[in-house]
C-alpha cells in the first residue's frame, strides 16, 4: 500500500470520527435506539443523520433552547424491535409517544431516569412482562397509557404514588391479581395522587373488590373498569361523586345493589352490564339529569321500571334487557324524547306499549322480545322512521299487524313479530318493509291453544 493511499484511508477514518463526534449526545443516544429496531421507516432513515451537529431537526424530535431532547413522538410508524435501555439517558425527554407500532420485548425500567417525563404513551403496540416497579420514581408523570399490549403480573403499587398522575390507562393487558390498595384507600395516600382524574383498567384479570374513596378529592371524571373478575358490591360513595361522568363497571362479578346517587350532575355514561347486581333500579338515578346513556343488561334487577327514569330528558340508551323485571313501562320515559336504542328485552314486563311514547321520533332499535306484553301493535310504530331493529317476539301481543308498518323502510337489522298472539293475514305492504332484513312472523298459535 503507498504512503499516499494509507494517508487518504487516514484522512477518511478521521473525518468520520470527526462527524461522529460532531453530534450531540442526545442524537447519538437517538441512533442507538435504532439498534433494537428490526425495521426502521425511511423517515427516520432519511432524517436521523449521524453527520448533524444536533438532534432537533430529525423526525418526531423536538428540543429545548439548549438543545436537548425534550419530545419524542413516533407514533403510527410502523416501527418494529425492542426499546432499548438507552431510552433513560434522554434526561429533558418531557413527551414519550410511541403508540400504535410493533414494538415488543419488556418496557426498559431505566425509562424512570427520564425523571421529567410528563407523558407516556406506550399504546398498541406487542410490550411484555411487567410494568416496571421503577416507574414509581416519576415526580412529574401525568399521563401514562399502556393499553393493548401483552402486558402480565400485578400493578406494582408504586405507580400510585406519583404525585401528579392524573390519567394511567391500562386496558386490554393480561394483567393479574388485585388492584393496588393505595389507590384511594385512605386519604393520606389520596393526597399524594390527588390530580387522579381517570382510571381505565378494562380488559383484564383484576380481582378482589372496588377500592372505596375512589372520589375522595372529588376530581375523578372517568371510571372504567369493565371486562374484568372485580367482585363485592359497588361503593356507595361513588354516588356522591359529583365530578364522575362515566362509570363503566360491565362484565365483573359485582353483586348487592347499586348505590344511591345524589344530583350525580356530570355523569353521562352507567355502564354495569353482566354482573350479579340485583335488587330494583334505584329511582335515585333521577338525580343524574345529564345522563346519556344506562346499560344495565344481564343482572338481577327485580321490580318495576321506576317513573323517575322519565325525567332524564338527556337519554339515548336505556338497556335493561335480560333482567327480572316486572309491571308495565311508565308512560313517563316518553319525556326521554331523545331515545335512540331501547331494549327490555327477557324480562317478565307486561301491559300495552303506551302511546305517549310516540315522542321516540329518533328512535333506531326498539326490542320488547321475550316479556308478557299484551294488547296489539301500535299503529304509531310506522311513525318511527328511523327504525333499523323492531323485536316484539315471544309476548302475548294480538289483534292483526298493522299494514302502517310497511312504511319502515330502514329496518335492516330485522323486524321480529313471531310467538304472538296475532291474527288475520299478513299484510302485502309488510313486505317493503322487510328489505334485506329477517322477517319472522312464525308461531302465532297461542290463541289456538
Amino acid at each position: 500500500m503507498s504512503n499516499i493511499t494509507l494517508t487518504l484511508l487516514i484522512l477518511c477514518f478521521s473525518a468520520s470520527l470527526y462527524d461522529a463526534s460532531a453530534l450531540d449526545s442526545d442524537g447519538v443516544t437517538l441512533l442507538s435506539l435504532l439498534t433494537h429496531w428490526t425495521y426502521v421507516p425511511h423517515i427516520i432513515n432519511s432524517t436521523w443523520n449521524a453527520s448533524h451537529s444536533v438532534s432537533c431537526s430529525w423526525h418526531g424530535v423536538q428540543c429545548n433552547h439548549a438543545y436537548h431532547v425534550i419530545s419524542l413522538n413516533l407514533t403510527d410508524l410502523g416501527i418494529h424491535g425492542q426499546l432499548g435501555p438507552e431510552i433513560g439517558q434522554l434526561y429533558s425527554l418531557k413527551i414519550l409517544v410511541l403508540s400504535n407500532n410493533g414494538f415488543s420485548g419488556k418496557v426498559p425500567s431505566e425509562l424512570s431516569n427520564c425523571s421529567l417525563l410528563e407523558l407516556l404513551d406506550l399504546s398498541n403496540n406487542s410490550f411484555s412482562g411487567q410494568i416496571p416497579f421503577s416507574f414509581g420514581e416519576f415526580r412529574n408523570l401525568s399521563h401514562m397509557s399502556l393499553s393493548s399490549n401483552w402486558l402480565t403480573g400485578v400493578i406494582p403499587d408504586s405507580l400510585f404514588r406519583i404525585p401528579r398522575l392524573e390519567e394511567v390507562n391500562l386496558s386490554k393487558n393480561l394483567l393479574t391479581g388485585t388492584i393496588p390498595a393505595n389507590i384511594g384507600v385512605i386519604p393520606q395516600n389520596l393526597g399524594i395522587n390527588s390530580s387522579l382524574v381517570k382510571l381505565d383498567i378494562t380488559n383484564n384479570k383484576f380481582t378482589g373488590n372496588l377500592p372505596p374513596n375512589l372520589c375522595f378529592l372529588k376530581r375523578l371524571s372517568v371510571l372504567n373498569m369493565g371486562s374484568n373478575q372485580l367482585n363485592g358490591s359497588i361503593p356507595s360513595d361513588l354516588g356522591r361523586c359529583k365530578t364522575l361522568s362515566m362509570l363503566i363497571l360491565s362484565e365483573n362479578n359485582f353483586t348487592s345493589s347499586l348505590p344511591v346517587f345524589e344530583s350525580n350532575a356530570n355523569l353521562k355514561y352507567l355502564h354495569i352490564s353482566k354482573n350479579k347486581i340485583g335488587g330494583p333500579i334505584p329511582p335515585s338515578l333521577e338525580n343524574c339529569t345529564n345522563l346519556a346513556a344506562i346499560n344495565m343488561s344481564m343482572n338481577k334487577f327485580t321490580g318495576l321500571i321506576p317513573s323517575a327514569l322519565g325525567k332524564l330528558v338527556n337519554l339515548t340508551v336505556l338497556d335493561l334487557s335480560h333482567n327480572n323485571l316486572e309491571g308495565s313501562l311508565p308512560p313517563q320515559l316518553s319525556n326521554c324524547s331523545k331515545m335512540d336504542h331501547f331494549d327490555v328485552g327477557f324480562n317478565s314486563l307486561n301491559g300495552s306499549f303506551p302511546s305517549s311514547m310516540r315522542s321516540w321520533k329518533g328512535i333506531t332499535t326498539l326490542i320488547l322480545r321475550e316479556n308478557n306484553f299484551t294488547g296489539g301493535i301500535p299503529g304509531f310504530f310506522s311513525e318511527f322512521s328511523k327504525l333499523r331493529e323492531l323485536q316484539l317476539g315471544g309476548n302475548l301481543i294480538g289483534g292483526s299487524i298493522p299494514p302502517s308498518l310497511g312504511k319502515l323502510k330502514n329496518l335492516f337489522y330485522g323486524l321480529n313479530l313471531s310467538r304472538n298472539e296475532l291474527t288475520g293475514v299478513i299484510p302485502l305492504e309488510l313486505g317493503y318493509a322487510a328489505g334485506s332484513s329477517t322477517l319472522d312472523v312464525s308461531q302465532q298459535a297461542r290463541n289456538e291453544e
